[in-house]
């Protein structure tokens, strides 16, 4: 998986935008945002099956917090501890993404906005 440290690591402009846009939201809690979160791009040649599988219970739930659909990506963020902190996955609505997360993401995505407050 791609790790990204900032919004301009991809070239896609929608990416990009909701990206810098998460960016824009931790900035505000005043401490690096290695500290709140860590981002990642889903590529078709990753390993997925730790997205596939809940951690707590090992079943084939949903492993994610949410999943959003923001037309041609999907964001899906699994807070790992206590403190808040957490991966978030971004995963391409695209044919080359394995079949199973696809199916995952779509089956269980709010559109953008739809699901949590501004």
């Amino acid at each position: 998986m791609l790790i990204i440290t900032s919004p301009s690591d991809v070239d896609d402009p929608t990416l990009q935008s909701i990206l810098r846009q998460r960016f824009e939201q931790l900035a505000e809690y005043g401490c690096p945002i290695s500290d709140l979160a860590r981002f990642h791009v889903v590529r078709p040649e990753d390993d997925v099956t730790a997205l596939l599988t809940n951690p707590v219970d090992g079943s084939n739930d949903p492993p994610f917090e949410w999943i959003e659909d923001h037309d041609g990506w999907f964001e899906a963020p699994i807070i790992i501890d206590d403190t808040g902190f957490g991966h978030v996955y971004f995963i391409p609505d695209h044919e080359d993404t394995n079949p199973e997360l696809l199916f995952l993401c779509r089956r269980h995505a709010s559109k953008k906005d739809d699901h949590r407050p501004g």
